[in-house]
């Protein structure tokens, strides 16, 4: 009897977590081998806080990278590194103020003689901050903890991208 309570309540927990949106994050898919050494260049965007957090991302996903370009086999062109921040409401007595942050990347994927072969492709992610009047202090340190968030969802959102089939298909019409 215990066994099957058990059971039904794994099976109850399992079913709230996928009704409730729950996903495990990663890319799921795996990367094309034709990603096995790349490098990361970030010269189009050279203030781009994400490269080094790109690079970590890529080597759990068992890709080497690489710190000379001459030794890639693809390189990953960060063209556009861009995060904003626009106010989009405020409350009826003006304490509070509604913002939308927003971070986005563009990049490219090319070969080792330079050959776009992939993008550009596009990456964002957005979120709702709001700031209360006697919260001014400390909001810059929380706004960047936000920053950081977005940031990640981005490099999660460029794995997926690198782990599509379209990204497939381009990175195995170069090799052919």
């Amino acid at each position: 009897m215990l066994r099957i309570s058990r059971f039904c309540s794994a099976l109850l927990l399992t079913f709230c977590l996928t009704a409730c949106g729950f996903k495990l994050q990663g890319t799921l898919a795996p990367l094309p081998p034709q990603l096995q050494q790349v490098y990361v260049n970030s010269a189009a965007a050279p203030h781009s806080a994400i490269a080094p957090d790109l690079t970590v991302a890529l080597e759990n996903d068992k890709v080497t990278c690489v710190d000379d370009p001459k030794q890639a086999l693809i390189t990953l062109n960060v063209l556009q590194d861009k995060q904003s921040s626009r106010q989009i409401g405020s409350g009826v007595s003006q304490e509070t103020r509604k913002y939308e942050l927003t971070y986005s990347l563009v990049f490219t994927l090319s070969d080792s003689t330079g050959k776009r072969i992939y993008g550009p492709a596009a990456v964002s992610s957005t979120l709702i901050h709001y700031v209360y009047s006697g919260q001014v202090l400390g909001n810059n340190q929380e706004e960047g903890t936000l920053y950081q968030s977005l940031r990640r969802n981005v490099i999660q959102k460029i794995l997926f991208k690198l782990a599509s089939d379209d990204a497939k298909a381009a990175l195995a019409k170069n090799n052919s």
